[in-house]
């Protein structure tokens, strides 16, 4: 301590060490008694200022000479504790903090993650300052930084995206990518590619083949146009039908005079004996590829309750059912030629020995000539039941009906040639005695 003239306030009194020089304002601190208050026991190294501000003081010896109230605030991005004496004092702010107000606090404020310290309001680099930082600014989108306090935000990689003031970066979605770092959004697939990932893809691949794909996907899952798909393989479109693009087998569009056996078949059959009634398009049209009330091979059966009319089908009216009369009288024919048939060969049938007393010679040939005409016409009755049990068979496999009146008669027809005529015949039925001769099989 100089020489100089110290005073100090105790109690009511100035109590006055030394010299002709007066330190005012100034805080100091005692290192002993009172009575030993003695030049060289005093400190005063600060001002009465508050935290965020210094005092107007100056250096006399080892001690600050103050002025008396007037203290200044420190600058933006910098702060002080209290008691400071100059300007020197006021610190910066270090590296991921800020300041942008003039406040008591002896500190800056810490940046959140997704920000970095920066001495302006923005900044589109992501790169700040490492000290005396004013502003906390959002990283720019296509960066990041999930640490507090910290000055610079970081690329995002290939494959991912960010938007402004992330934390972290997020994955491209399925059908997306990135294919450089520091990206705001992901790129969309355009259709024929597909991303090279499901996701975080940082690339797109063009499809194979007639394999394409919508935009935005993972796989080449549909074909291109003139092509249809079935059990995963693309094909050529059929002769006289359509494909556009992502065709099915069941979406092949058919050309008007087209028909096809059902919506699987790859084989388009020209409607040629009525064109008109076989309208094309595809499977999902209501009625397929007919006209209205039509269907069956080529459209060329009416529907239940319709009649051919020309090249469209007619709804029946009343009578539309009158030739079921004229159906059920053969029906009656047939049954009553059946029991005659029956009786007549029972009336052969003896049970004596050798049959003479009921058969004559004269019945036996003509029971003969009967044998053999029916064995001539054997094969062509079998031809004809067959037929008639695939042609019933034609509902089931073409996806339609025959009219109810037809029905009704050909179920009768069936019962009746299912039965095997001659099996009513007894076994013992001879003709002289050689009678296994005239066995009828």
């Amino acid at each position: 301590m100089p020489d100089c003239e110290i005073m100090v306030l105790q109690g009511d009194a100035l109590i006055n060490y030394g010299s002709a020089v007066t330190i005012t304002n100034t805080h100091f601190i005692t290192m002993g008694k009172d009575s030993d208050l003695v030049p060289g026991s005093l400190e005063c190294e600060s001002s009465g200022c508050s935290a965020g501000q210094y005092g107007e003081c100056k250096l006399v010896g080892n001690c600050y000479s103050c002025e008396v109230d007037i203290c200044h605030w420190c600058s933006p991005g910098t702060y002080s504790y209290a008691g400071a004496v100059l300007l020197l004092d006021c610190q910066s702010c270090e590296a991921g903090r800020f300041k942008n107000v003039t406040d008591n606090k002896p500190s800056c404020s810490i940046c959140e993650s997704g920000h970095f310290s920066n001495n302006a309001a923005t900044n589109k680099g992501g790169t700040g300052v490492a000290s005396g930082a004013t502003h906390c600014v959002m990283c720019p989108a296509g960066k990041y930084q999930n640490n507090n306090e910290s000055y610079y935000c970081e690329d995002c990689p290939a494959g991912f995206f960010s938007s402004e003031g992330s934390s972290n970066c997020t994955a491209c979605y399925a059908g997306t990518h990135t294919s450089s770092t520091g990206m705001s959004e992901c790129e969309t697939c355009e259709r024929g590619k597909v991303a090279s990932e499901t996701i975080a893809a940082v690339s797109c691949n063009k499809c194979r083949g007639a394999f394409t794909s919508w935009a935005r996907t993972t796989n080449c899952s549909i074909c291109e146009e003139d092509y249809f798909m079935e059990d995963g393989i693309c094909y050529e479109c059929p002769e006289n039908g359509e494909c556009p693009l992502a065709t099915g087998t069941t979406d092949i569009i058919l050309g008007y005079g087209y028909w096809r056996v059902d919506p699987y078949s790859h084989q388009i059959l020209q409607c040629t004996s009525n064109p008109d009634a076989c309208i094309g398009g595809n499977s999902t049209l209501e009625g397929g590829y007919c006209q209205s009330n039509m269907g069956g091979p080529y459209c060329l059966i009416c529907e239940k309750g319709y009649h051919r009319d020309l090249a469209s089908c007619e709804e029946c009216g009343v009578d539309g059912d009158g030739s079921v009369i004229l159906q059920l009288c053969i029906l009656a024919g047939l049954l009553i030629c059946l029991v005659m048939m029956v009786i007549f060969f029972r009336k052969l049938h003896t049970r004596g020995h050798p049959c003479i007393d009921f058969v004559t010679t004269q019945s036996q040939m003509h029971f003969l000539a009967i044998a053999e005409n029916y064995e001539l016409l054997k094969a062509k009755f079998k031809i004809n039941v067959v037929f008639s049990q695939i042609v019933s068979d034609f509902p089931g496999q073409f996806g339609f009906e025959y009219p109810e009146a037809y029905t009704r008669v050909a179920k009768e027809l069936s019962n009746i040639f299912s039965l095997s005529f001659m099996s009513l015949v007894p076994a013992e039925v001879c003709m002289g005695y050689e009678r296994h001769k005239y066995m009828i099989h």
